[in-house]
């Protein structure tokens, strides 16, 4: 079915172009624009839409996932997600782009969700810990966890 939807994409490259803005913003760490999508887009959708006709069916994919096949890859596989490098939901410029395993994409997001752990502690380059599911965690409040159980642990061998 891959095959299908790939040749599918091919079929509106020019509708796909039209659809994008090659002047976007050029966003930290990038040295190239990003390509912004000026297609369809709802209020809760980040990433926008594009709807192909895939024999008598109509399919929705993201524009990112679009682009990625008419730069030449392949729609990625279960497991495994396109990651925005740039950052920016609505970039559809495949340099922009890498394919990720899910866990690892999980761990891009993750890690930058928010500024503080639910406590306070500020996340930095020696905090989060990420964990074996690829959770964020707070060393810090991972240490002071620790570190009560091994007192509690302490005080019942004492006695």
């Amino acid at each position: 079915m891959s095959s299908k939807v790939e040749n599918a994409i091919k079929a509106v490259k020019g509708r796909f172009e039209k659809k994008v803005d090659k002047n976007g913003p050029l966003m930290p760490g990038m040295i190239s624009r990003c390509w912004v999508w000026l297609g369809v887009s709802s209020l809760n959708d980040i990433y926008g839409r594009l709807n192909i006709k895939v024999g008598d069916r109509w399919l929705l994919k993201t524009p990112y996932n679009c682009a990625w096949v008419l730069a030449g890859g392949q729609l990625p596989p279960p497991g495994f997600n396109l990651h925005h490098l740039c950052k920016n939901t609505q970039c559809v410029n495949p340099h922009h782009l890498a394919m990720v395993t899910a866990t690892g994409h999980r761990r891009f997001h993750i890690i930058v969700l928010s500024a503080t752990c639910p406590n306070g502690h500020p996340f930095n380059e020696v905090n989060p810990l990420v964990d074996g599911n690829g959770y964020r965690r707070c060393r810090e409040c991972a240490n002071e966890s620790r570190q009560r159980y091994n007192e509690r642990r302490g005080q019942k061998h004492a006695a």
